[in-house]
């Protein structure tokens, strides 16, 4: 039986799959992360949905989260391909879809495979500086 730290979150990445960052399907919103996400909540301290760099420039995309009963959320709202006027479309509609829900930024299918973006893709850094913009201050 394994064991898990005390002091350690525990998280968990809803994604649509991707083979060469093409998704297989791309939902119309999210209830169907919202469902799954209900149903490990009691286990996950956190959870981390992806948000299309298309259909979630839609506020109605991130209407299911006013059902979401996850702790914490992170929304995949960083345009990894680093254009920042689509990360301030993509922030503006999940929180005016979400009903003002806070969540946490991040890129939509994390930033492990940066380098298969290849030349002319973002640089870590470009990510990490909208990051910055997008987040809310620590206090």
């Amino acid at each position: 039986m394994a064991s898990t730290p005390d002091d350690g979150e525990r998280g968990v990445h809803l994604c649509y799959g991707d083979y060469k960052h093409r998704h297989f399907a791309v939902p119309e919103d999210l209830s169907l992360c919202v469902e799954v996400g209900n149903g490990v909540s009691d286990y996950a301290d956190f959870i981390h949905m992806p948000a299309d760099r298309e259909t979630g420039r839609d506020p109605a995309y991130f209407e299911p989260l006013r059902d979401l009963s996850a702790r914490r959320l992170a929304l995949g709202v960083i345009d990894y391909e680093g254009d920042e006027e689509r990360t301030r479309e993509l922030v503006q509609a999940a929180a005016t879809g979400s009903g003002g829900m806070e969540f946490a930024v991040a890129t939509e299918c994390g930033m492990a495979r940066i380098d298969e973006r290849g030349p002319g893709g973002p640089s870590l850094e470009r990510l990490l500086e909208l990051h910055a913009k997008s987040a809310a201050p620590l206090r």
